[in-house]
């Protein structure tokens, strides 16, 4: 869609839709068609990983790095095919048990956001996250800018602590925006980007470097529905 310029719509078929839920597009196939007829692109911001074993790979949503990421890389391992929220369930409670956050140095535009704190770092282009989290709740796709959250926890446990707080809209840790986001890892930790592992299920990165691309993706809106 980038190179070519040809406007994305999303028919949401799969478990949480999150593009779709940002855009309020439906599976109805007349939205589908109302839409075409109208005509309305809009360009929203991409992400894009700069060097590295990650160079060029890019992201609409969010990429993350810790519980979730983790979790997502687990599931990966597992699945054999089509996916449901229940398919969570088991990557979930293994890593609560068993998790360990890694240490994080984060730059936001070369300002130190956290430094050898260990926890999960969120990465958002969207407001939109899995669960109804929404660690980020202002973050735009309009805005040429990433809204970075870190969530401070040492274990699995305290990772369920700060994930109700997102829930509950109470969530509290350092918190940053800008255009270039620089992390260091350690140890080296496995990432995720739009729900899905940035690379091989095994893979982990020490040091990330992603930027924003302002208005990157056309998007084809979905018509306002009456009733």
């Amino acid at each position: 869609a980038i190179r070519t310029g040809v406007p994305l719509h999303h028919l949401p078929l799969g478990t949480e839709n999150l593009f779709a839920r940002e855009f309020r597009s439906t599976r109805r196939p007349e939205d589908l068609i109302a839409a075409v007829e109208r005509a309305e692109v809009v360009r929203v911001d991409a992400a894009a990983f700069e060097g590295g074993p990650l160079d060029g790979r890019v992201f609409l949503l969010m990429a993350s790095i810790g519980f979730d990421a983790d979790v997502v890389h687990d599931l990966t391992a597992l699945r054999r095919g089509a996916i449901t929220h229940l398919s969570y369930a088991a990557p979930i409670l293994r890593r609560a048990v068993a998790w360990r956050g890694p240490e994080l140095e984060v730059r936001v535009d070369g300002r130190p956001l956290v430094s050898g704190v260990r926890g999960t770092l969120v990465i958002a282009n969207c407001r939109q996250y899995g669960g109804r989290l929404d660690p980020a709740p202002e973050a735009s796709m309009v805005d040429g800018r990433l809204d970075v959250v870190f969530l401070p926890a040492r274990t699995g446990l305290g990772m369920a602590g700060r994930a109700v707080g997102c829930r509950l809209r109470i969530a509290r840790g350092p918190r940053g925006r800008g255009r270039e986001v620089e992390v260091r890892c350690r140890p080296a930790s496995r990432v995720q980007t739009d729900g899905d592992p940035a690379g091989p299920v095994d893979e982990r990165l020490d040091v990330i470097r992603c930027v924003v691309r302002p208005a990157a993706v056309p998007v084809l809106a979905p018509p306002a529905r009456v009733r």
